[in-house]
């Protein structure tokens, strides 16, 4: 990636190696940016206005190794955040990352990423926010 470039698009570097740049269009969620149609990591933080720039490196940090603990649990891992929403005064909760598990089943088929919480996982959501801990319930899966 030439030096103009890097300057010109700062975002599209990660862990210090440049990003292939696909062209940028539409996603399934409303005002994300993407990448070869998929949004990233960093475009949906970039909706957390709360979220200062220390907290998105702690974010790609703590997802770095989530393919492994994905394997090694069996399991799909599912960041979920709270973000701004343009339609509404409430904040929504949308899919920052997904990973699934090279071991296992999985448990969600499709690509969620930027796809945003129904009513019943956003009360399961906020209960686990409100409860600092897990909640099990018929919305988990």
């Amino acid at each position: 990636m030439p030096d103009d470039a890097r300057r010109a698009a700062p975002h599209l570097r990660v862990w210090g190696r440049p990003r292939r740049a696909g062209p940028v269009r539409a996603g399934r969620a409303a005002g994300l940016a993407t990448l070869g149609g998929v949004p990233t990591l960093y475009d949906v933080l970039q909706r957390a206005r709360y979220l200062g720039p220390e907290d998105v490196e702690w974010l790609h940090l703590l997802v770095g190794d989530w393919q492994l603990v994905s394997d090694l649990g069996f399991s799909d891992l599912v960041l979920w955040v709270r973000v701004d929403d343009a339609e509404s005064i409430d904040q929504s909760w949308v899919v920052a990352t997904h990973v699934r598990p090279n071991t296992g089943p999985l448990v969600f088929f499709d690509d969620i990423v930027g796809s945003t919480a129904g009513p019943d996982r956003r009360i399961l959501l906020e209960t686990c926010v409100a409860q600092q801990q897990v909640i099990q319930g018929q919305g988990s899966r």
